[in-house]
C-alpha cells in the first residue's frame, strides 16, 4: 500500500525529510507521477529500485500525495484515505484538499512541508493537467464573479467616451487583430453593481487553505557570507546553473576587476528614474544634489555604477499621439536638462574616474540600444539588454555572484517573453498600453506600476489567495481575459472604456480599442510556460516574485520595476541569498533610493543595503 522514497541532499534546502506516497494502483503512479515529477525537479529521487516498504514516516515533515485513476471532481477514496493518514501518524496536522484542474490528483499534505514542498509538486504536473477535466463548480464561480465584480472595485470618474472619431483614420493603416482564439467567448460577463452582491470569498476558504502564506522574512543588512558563518570553498557549494536568458532578455557575465580593493570598491545601483516626462518632472534638484555628490567621491570610492533599467522613459504617451522614434527621443534627452546633467556626469565618471558603468534596459525603455546609450554617455558604458551576472573572486577564497535584472521579465503585463514583433500587440507588453492609457488622462496622476496592482490586488483580494494557479487558468477563458484587461484600462483611464476609441501607434498606424481587449494574454502564456510560472507571473505584477527568487542561485540578487525598495534575506536552491530592490526616483516616491554593495574580502566582511535619502558624500560612501 505504501512506499517510501528517501530523498537525497539535493533536496535538502527545500527542507523535506521524507516523502510517502499512497495509492492501490501503485504502476499507475510511477507512471504517471513519479517518473514525470522526479523528471520535472531534475531526478531527485533516488534510482527506483531503491524504493522501498515504509509504513510510516517518523520526524517532523512529511507530504502524502494520494493518486485515484478517476476523472471525477471530488474523489470519496482519497477522503477515506486521508483518515486512515490521521490514524496512522497523528503527530501531524493534515489538510485534504482538491487540486482544482487536475482532477485525478489529490493532495494531503503535512502542515510543516506545505511552503517548500507543495508549491514544487504543483509546478512539476503542471505540464500534464488536462483541462477537459470537470473544474470544481465553486473555485469557478468563484473567479468568474471577482472578475465581473471588478467593475465595482475600478475607480471611474463615470462613463466618458472618447471625443475622437476613427472613422477620421486611415483604414489601410489599422491594425487588425487575427480573431483565432475566439471560440471560448460567445457569453459576454454581466457587470454587477456591487461585488458584494455575487462574491463572498468564504466560500473558497477551504479550498488550498493555507497554501499561498508566505512566511515573513527576516530583515539581513549584512553580505550573506559574513565572516561568522564563512561558506565552504566554491568547489564544496550546490551546482551553480547560470541563466539562460530569452531572445528578449539576454544574460551577460561580467567579472568584477580587483575587487579586493580597500577603498575603491563601492558598486551602486540605481533605477527608475524615469527622466523626461511627467512623473520626474520635479526630480531635477535632488538628482543633480545626488549625482554631483557621488561624482565627487567616484573616482577614489566607486567601483561600478550600475544603471537598472527605466532610466529614461519610453512608454508615457496619450494613445492619441504618434510615438516618438528613438532618434528623436535622443535628441529630447540631448536637450533636457535634467536628463543632460544625469548622462553627463555618467560619462565623464566612466571616462576619466575609472567606473565601471553598465546600462541595463528595462521595460519603459526597452527600445534602447548600444548606440543610444553611446550616443548619450559614451563608448565606456556598456549596454546590456537583459541580465547581468557580476562575478567577484575575492581574495578569502570565496567567488560570490550578482544578478542584476531590471525585473519586468518576472511580471506578466511588462515581459517582453510573450511578445512577438509581428503579433497584434506590436511586439509590446499590455503594460505598454495601459502606460499609453495613463498618459492620457489629464492629469496623468499615477503610475502604471501602481495600476496594475491595485486592479490585481483588488482580484487577489476577492478571491482570497488560495486557488494558485487555478485563477490563471480561470483568467485565459476569452470573457474573463477581456474583462480584466478592461479593468486595467478603465483604472488607468479613470473612465469607461469605449470599445471603438482608439490607440495611435509608429508611422501612423493605429489599433482599435477593442483589438487590445481581445488579446489572450494568460493562455499564450499558459501555452508556453505552464499555469503555475503564469501564476508565479501574476503574482509578480504585485511585487511578490518569491517564486523566481526562490530558483536563482546568485548571493545577491538585485531588481528594480517595483518602485519598491527592498533589502532582506531569502531562501533558494543554494541556501541563504539576499534580495535588495533598487526602488524609485519618481516624485510619487515616498523615498529616493539606491543599493548600495561592498563585497567581502578577507579583511572586510563586506555589506548590502538599500540607501534612502541619503545626499551627501558620507552617507554615499
Amino acid at each position: 500500500m505504501k512506499a517510501g522514497l528517501y530523498l537525497p541532499g539535493t533536496l535538502e534546502a527545500l527542507g523535506v525529510d521524507g516523502f510517502t506516497v499512497d495509492t492501490d494502483d501503485f504502476v499507475s503512479l510511477s507512471e504517471k507521477f513519479v517518473n514525470l515529477f522526479a523528471k520535472g525537479v531534475t531526478h531527485v529521487f533516488l534510482p527506483y529500485d531503491e524504493l522501498c516498504h515504509n509504513p510510516s514516516v517518523t520526524g517532523g515533515e512529511a507530504t502524502f500525495i494520494v493518486y485515484e485513476k478517476t476523472k471525477a471532481g471530488f474523489c470519496i477514496s482519497t477522503f477515506k484515505t486521508f483518515n486512515l493518514v490521521k490514524e496512522a501518524h497523528p503527530i501531524q496536522d493534515y489538510t485534504w484538499i482538491q487540486i482544482p484542474g487536475y482532477g485525478h490528483l489529490d493532495c494531503i499534505y503535512g502542515k510543516a512541508a506545505v511552503h517548500d514542498v507543495y508549491p514544487h509538486i504543483l509546478k512539476a504536473l503542471d505540464a500534464h493537467a488536462q483541462d477537459e477535466l470537470i473544474l470544481d463548480e465553486i473555485p469557478c464561480n468563484c473567479v468568474t464573479n471577482a472578475v465581473a465584480s471588478l467593475k465595482s472595485k475600478v475607480k471611474t470618474a463615470g462613463s466618458k467616451k472618447m471625443t475622437t472619431d476613427s472613422s477620421a483614420l486611415p483604414t489601410d493603416l489599422e491594425v487588425m487583430h487575427q480573431d483565432n482564439d475566439s471560440l471560448d467567448c460567445e457569453e459576454e460577463l454581466i457587470y454587477p453593481v456591487e461585488a458584494n452582491d455575487v462574491f463572498n470569498p468564504t466560500e473558497v476558504k477551504t479550498i488550498w487553505d493555507k497554501l499561498n502564506e508566505i512566511t515573513p522574512l527576516e530583515a539581513w543588512q549584512i553580505w550573506p557570507s559574513k565572516t561568522s558563518t564563512r561558506k565552504d570553498l566554491v568547489k564544496n557549494e550546490p551546482s551553480y546553473n547560470p541563466p539562460t536568458g530569452t531572445d528578449a532578455e539576454k544574460v551577460e557575465v561580467r567579472e568584477m576587476l580587483n575587487p579586493s580593493d580597500p577603498v575603491k570598491n563601492m558598486i551602486l545601483s540605481m533605477s527608475d528614474l524615469h527622466l523626461d516626462c511627467e512623473w520626474s518632472k520635479n526630480m531635477h534638484d535632488r538628482l543633480r544634489t545626488f549625482i554631483t555628490n557621488l561624482a565627487s567621491v567616484a573616482e577614489v570610492s566607486l567601483h561600478t555604477l550600475i544603471l537598472l533599467g527605466d532610466v529614461v522613459e519610453m512608454w508615457l504617451e496619450p494613445m492619441t499621439l504618434s510615438p516618438h522614434t528613438l532618434q528623436e527621443r535622443v535628441t529630447r534627452w540631448k536637450a533636457n536638462i535634467t536628463c543632460t546633467l544625469f548622462f553627463n556626469v555618467v560619462r565623464k565618471m566612466a571616462e576619466e574616474d575609472g567606473v565601471k558603468v553598465f546600462y541595463l534596459r528595462g521595460n519603459h525603455d526597452h527600445e534602447m540600444t548600444a548606440e543610444a546609450v553611446e550616443q548619450l554617455m559614451g563608448k565606456k558604458v556598456e549596454f546590456i539588454e537583459g541580465t547581468l551576472i557580476y562575478l567577484i573572486n575575492s581574495d578569502d577564497g570565496q567567488q560570490y555572484r550578482l544578478r542584476f535584472a531590471h525585473g519586468h521579465d518576472w511580471d506578466i503585463f511588462n515581459t517582453y517573453s510573450l511578445t512577438e514583433p509581428n503579433d497584434p500587440l506590436g511586439g509590446r507588453p499590455i503594460g505598454y498600453y495601459v502606460t499609453r492609457a495613463v498618459a492620457t488622462t489629464e492629469a496623468v496622476m499615477t503610475e502604471t506600476e501602481e495600476v496594475l496592482r491595485q486592479v490585481t490586488t483588488s482580484l487577489m483580494r476577492m478571491i482570497g489567495g488560495d486557488l494558485g494557479s487555478f485563477i490563471v487558468e480561470m483568467l485565459s477563458k476569452g470573457p474573463l481575459q477581456k474583462r480584466f484587461t478592461e479593468a486595467l484600462i478603465e483604472q488607468a483611464l479613470g473612465r469607461d472604456v469605449d470599445n471603438d476609441e482608439w490607440i495611435l501607434l509608429e508611422e501612423g498606424k493605429w489599433m482599435k480599442m477593442s483589438n487590445l481587449l481581445k488579446y489572450r494574454l494568460f493562455k499564450r502564456a499558459i501555452d508556453k510556460f505552464g499555469s503555475s510560472y503564469t501564476y508565479s507571473l501574476l503574482k509578480g505584477t504585485v511585487g511578490d516574485f518569491g517564486d523566481f527568487l526562490s530558483r536563482c542561485g546568485e548571493d545577491i540578487i538585485v531588481l528594480g520595476h517595483t518602485h519598491q525598495w527592498r533589502d532582506h534575506s531569502i531562501k533558494n536552491r543554494t541556501g541563504k541569498s539576499m534580495y535588495v530592490n533598487t526602488g524609485t526616483w519618481i516624485d510619487f516616491a515616498h523615498e529616493f533610493s539606491y543599493a548600495r554593495i561592498i563585497p567581502p574580502t578577507k579583511s572586510n566582511p563586506g555589506c548590502v543595503q538599500v540607501r534612502r535619502d541619503l545626499l551627501d558624500p558620507d552617507g554615499i560612501v
